[in-house]
């Protein structure tokens, strides 16, 4: 890259920064690395540190976290994969035809083989469709079900899948990589049955090779690779749930590559010889009231928008996220958090203001502020949220809100938000199922999923038939259609945040460190860590003599990018300003 472009992308994210606009969705490009000199693999085992043991490494049965995704990612694979765009690729499947709304015709790739020799052809895709409708494991069966009408097999390689109605999501959602997109060996499954999920065989590029309950999975190369062996012998899969220790263990270098605890974040990010990686937001912790129709037994304050907008400009995200996150997190702002396609900061409207806050209470009837409890899961499940709340206590009693903190198990919490048994609720919003693309996200606040009740993921009893009728428009609307969702997905946060339906607090971020052994790796938009996928330019290997010897930032832009490395000096090094929004939502 020459100069003059260097000197171009510094101003373009300086100006950027300045104005807090940020406007290209998706965010990122893949990086062009190359992990290996001429045929010669480097070899070696990496050793990553998870804070959870995986439930299983069954597709269908895996809960939807970084530990069980970060190990089912490298053993199996699907039709299509998902680039660092966000935008879907061919994976398994060559190509495909959408010949109606209801109708997928897959090609797939000859000569694949499932690690066990048993080979990849459409009678394995049919009986993928019966394993998630019959088999042990439930997860994404219901939408499953809902979606799929039926699996045909052509001929060998062509198979043909009806839906029941038009699904845009329908290739992102189901056929990548996730309960009913990995390609599971029938002749495994037919071996091993329940136990499928501690003998899990794909086509992927490691297959597994042993499980020590409590302690690690490992899993080794495939020799058979569709792509080519990958660069690393193994990967061990550590369980080490004490923060504190997979910290150090990064640091002693007995570990290679771990999930960062936030906390954590300043202090290995200030540590030599480590890269650290910054993803997309993996979690967005929101501030929730009843906006209709609210449980009478609690209050019904947040039924004037007058309030809902006081409470928004009350809060001073970037003190919390200084206090709570050392800096590790961006200012909520809409439904869609930061990096996910869809992501609109320039759509701000709430900054840090006090006195508007105490002129719209006094608006509403409320000139002395009222008193509420406010919910909150407890540090052992959600740890930011306790903390949080804390300081929400102090924030709203300086505009007349006097709070009471009410600490819940998580089982308990989540209970009582969809059931909205609270004034305020302190929660995290990840997504139901895969929830990752504006369609899975903002459904969420359609009047059809308004609660009480459980599973009714619109706990905030949003019923807005302008919403209604976007969302509606929007689960029409093909994903790979930019230019047409686009618009919608604005539209309709927009109505959210001038309604103050909501209040995102915080968007935290996805952070990964590494050892600077490790090379190649790079974020994707999808659960879990990518080690091996050469079709988006994933190739991590390990390098036998690395030289670096100070702390390096990577982001989602790939390695030597410009815009992340600004981007974590203003977070670890200026934090973020009192007042929201400036510099803080570079990003």
């Amino acid at each position: 890259m020459n100069k003059k472009i260097i000197a171009a992308l510094v101003v373009f994210v300086i100006v950027v920064a300045t104005v807090g606009y940020w406007f290209s969705v998706p965010v990122s490009t893949p990086p062009n690395q190359t992990t290996t000199t001429g045929p010669v693999r480097s070899g070696g085992s990496l050793t990553l540190g998870l804070a959870t043991e995986p439930n299983s490494l069954d597709p269908t049965i895996a809960l939807l976290g970084y530990s069980q995704y970060t190990g089912v990612k490298a053993i199996f694979e699907g039709f299509v994969i998902r680039d660092l765009n966000g935008e879907v690729k061919p994976a398994l499947a060559e190509t495909w035809e959408h010949p109606d709304d209801v109708t997928y015709i897959f090609h797939l790739r000859h000569g694949v083989m499932f690690q066990d020799g048993t080979p990849f052809n459409s009678s394995a895709a049919v009986f993928m469709d019966w394993y998630v409708r019959n088999g042990p494991g439930t997860q994404g069966r219901s939408d499953w079900n809902h979606t799929v009408s039926s699996v045909q097999a052509i001929d060998d390689y062509t198979v043909k899948y009806t839906l029941f109605s038009k699904a845009a999501t329908f290739l992102s959602d189901f056929m990548r990589v996730g309960p009913t997109g990995s390609m599971v060996s029938p002749t495994a499954v037919k071996k091993w049955g329940e136990e499928f999920g501690t003998h899990p065989v794909g086509t992927g590029p490691f297959q597994f090779a042993e499980w020590v309950r409590g302690s690690y999975i490992k899993l080794v190369a495939n020799p058979n690779y569709r792509q080519g062996i990958p660069d690393l012998d193994s990967l061990v899969i550590r369980y080490i749930p004490d923060n504190g220790v997979r910290v150090l263990e990064l640091q002693k270098g007995t570990a290679d590559f771990i999930e960062v605890p936030l906390t954590f974040a300043s202090q290995l990010n200030a540590t030599s010889n480590v890269k650290m990686y910054i993803g997309m937001s993996d979690r967005q912790m929101q501030l929730s009231y009843v906006n209709t129709q609210p449980n009478p037994k609690f209050t019904s304050y947040f039924t004037d928008v007058r309030v809902r907008q006081a409470i928004n400009y009350a809060i001073n995200k970037n003190e919390i996220i200084n206090t709570v996150l050392d800096g590790w997190a961006m200012p909520g702002i809409g439904a869609i958090r930061y990096k996910y396609a869809g992501y609109a900061p320039y759509l701000a409207k709430y900054s840090y203001d006090p006195d508007k806050a105490k002129q719209l209470l006094a608006e509403a009837g409320y000139p002395n502020g009222f008193s509420v409890v406010l919910l909150t899961e407890g540090k052992t499940f959600r740890p930011y949220a306790e903390d949080t709340a804390v300081l929400l206590k102090s924030e709203l009693a300086q505009v007349g809100i006097q709070v009471t903190i009410q600490v819940v198990d998580s089982n308990t919490f989540s209970k009582m938000r969809f059931n909205q048994e609270f004034d305020l609720a302190m929660g995290g919003w990840r997504g139901n199922g895969l929830a990752d693309t504006p369609q899975g996200i903002l459904s969420r606040l359609l009047s059809s999923n308004a609660g009480p009740g459980l599973g009714k993921w619109n706990w905030e009893n949003i019923r807005d038939p302008t919403i209604d009728s976007l969302v509606n428009q929007l689960l029409e609307t093909p994903i790979e259609d930019m230019a047409s969702w686009k618009p919608l997905s604005d539209q309709i946060q927009k109505i959210v945040i001038d309604q103050a339906y909501e209040c995102p607090v915080f968007d935290q971020l996805s952070v990964q460190a590494s050892t600077t052994k490790v090379n190649g790796f790079a974020e994707d938009p999808t659960i879990g860590a990518t080690i091996w996928a050469p079709e988006i330019g994933i190739k991590v290997s390990l390098a036998a003599n690395p030289s670096a010897s100070v702390s390096q930032i990577i982001g989602t832009f790939g390695e030597g990018d410009l815009a992340p490395q600004i981007f974590i000096t203003l977070v670890t090094s200026v934090k973020h300003p009192s007042g929201f929004p400036l510099a803080a939502s570079l990003f």
